[in-house]
């Protein structure tokens, strides 16, 4: 778009410059022919002088014309310098743009990671935030250790001994009253 308008602001100066310049030369060489035509031969003390011929240079037209393509040319030279540079910029954006679009798809994964690794962390603590209430409070095992260490359980027996003490019991008995009847 930028391109586009340059070109047409050199297109239109170019063209003003050399229909300003060629209407210039109309011109003068219009009123060189109507001065000429104009003067009619006077009478003088000498006699009439002729008129001097209008002058028509084509050396200054032809360093006018050069000087003109030499600046369409600088113009020319200008408007590519100016087309390279654009697309330059264009490829650098694109390639930023490229760059940017890819961190930020990065990023959003890494959030969806985040957010997903936040949820579980959050479901984790909640069970164990109800295993914790499951489980005995300081005076619930204060009220345990009053009640054990009066009935003190370590004094009572287990199955095992209490089928030996049985055992023991009966072989003494039978030992003892079998002493009595022999006697």
């Amino acid at each position: 778009m930028v391109i586009k308008v340059y070109e047409r602001r050199v297109n239109l100066l170019v063209e003003t410059r050399a229909e300003v310049y060629l209407k210039s030369l109309v011109h003068a060489t219009t009123m060189a022919d109507t001065a000429v035509a104009s003067q009619a031969p006077r009478p003088g003390l000498f006699g009439t002088k002729p008129a001097p011929a209008p002058t028509f240079d084509a050396s200054e037209v032809q360093s006018d014309l050069n000087s003109l393509s030499t600046r369409l040319r600088v113009g020319e030279e200008r408007y590519s310098d100016l087309r390279r540079k654009l697309a330059f910029i264009e490829q650098q954006s694109l390639a930023g743009q490229k760059k940017i679009l890819s961190e930020f798809k990065h990023m959003t994964s890494e959030q969806t990671e985040l957010k997903r690794s936040m949820v579980e962390l959050q479901n984790r603590m909640v069970l164990l935030i109800k295993e914790l209430q499951l489980m005995a409070k300081k005076s619930d095992v204060d009220v345990l250790r009053k009640y054990l260490d009066l009935w003190e359980p370590v004094k009572f027996v287990n199955a095992d001994q209490v089928e030996r003490m049985i055992k023991e019991a009966l072989e003494y008995h039978e030992r003892t009253t079998g002493r009595e009847g022999q006697d």
